[in-house]
């Protein structure tokens, strides 16, 4: 089941992707991490916010060294001015960065960077 529509969680969406992902990791075809995992516990057991707020939530590596960024948004979700900065750094660097809302949209971005999904 795909899901879509305003009121579907980004967890959920989330959750469509990471699979997709890991099926093609896989496979051999990419490489990938989740970056933004939200508050960690630090030495000590002292809860922290994101130490790297702003980030994407997903790094994938794609055969040749390309890395390219996703930023997973329900319909409705926008960018926080951290997330956009994080854009701006990561395309001055000539990185792709993508805003993902769906898996068909996750899919559409990788058959343009040439892996099947």
């Amino acid at each position: 089941m795909s899901y879509a529509g305003p009121h579907i969680l980004e967890k959920h969406i989330q959750a469509e992707l990471i699979w997709m992902l890991r099926m093609m990791k896989n496979h051999g075809k990419l490489d990938f991490e989740r970056i933004n995992l939200g508050p960690v516990i630090r030495h000590g057991g002292v809860w922290a916010s994101n130490p790297m707020a702003g980030w994407a939530d997903l790094m994938i590596w794609i055969h040749g060294g390309q890395i390219i960024w996703w930023e997973l948004k329900r319909k409705i979700g926008r960018q926080s001015e951290d997330q956009k900065e994080f854009q701006r750094r990561v395309e001055k660097m000539g990185q792709k960065y993508y805003l993902v809302r769906s898996l068909v949209q996750g899919q559409q971005i990788l058959t343009e960077h040439g892996i099947a999904a």
